[in-house]
């Protein structure tokens, strides 16, 4: 889980230099920049719980509870509350949303090459762009309606 942190901040990082590259810039200038930064200039913010609760597997520390950190991904998840095997699938359904969340970016990053390279990587991850859209945005909806979810 710690990893997929590392992830969710280069992507952002990536995205932010396709879609903002100015701002991309000026994050990239400032010695002071931080991950956080990065996922904003995306226009992902709303992520801003999953990469905290990933942030808190990455790190080993007495104060860390891990338990508190997998609830919080539980959290995430579409219709959380109401499926009673949602509290074991909360780190699965991370790493499937990164996963998703990176193919679509490669996708887009594909298409800077050749948009008809793009839409044949699209065929083969089996994602369109309106679908891709809508799913990572319920996933930020998700992440910001549960922003209040505590982490220690």
């Amino acid at each position: 889980m710690g990893c997929l942190r590392c992830v969710i901040e280069q992507v952002a990082r990536a995205r932010t230099w396709r879609v903002r590259p100015d701002r991309a810039a000026r994050i990239e200038a400032n010695p002071r920049s931080t991950p956080r930064d990065w996922i904003e200039g995306a226009g992902w913010k709303r992520l801003n719980l999953l990469n905290r609760a990933l942030g808190e597997f990455a790190h080993g520390s007495t104060r860390t509870n891990w338990n508190v950190a997998r609830g919080a991904l539980v959290a995430l998840q579409a219709n959380a509350e109401a499926d009673e095997e949602a509290q074991y699938t909360g780190r699965t359904h991370a790493l499937a949303a990164m996963i998703f969340i990176v193919s679509v970016e490669c996708a887009a990053w594909v298409d800077s090459f050749s948009r008809q390279l793009g839409e044949a990587y699209r065929k083969v991850i089996r994602v369109d762009d309106v679908g891709a859209d809508r799913a990572i945005d319920a996933l930020m909806n998700r992440a910001w309606e549960k922003r209040g979810t505590p982490l220690r």
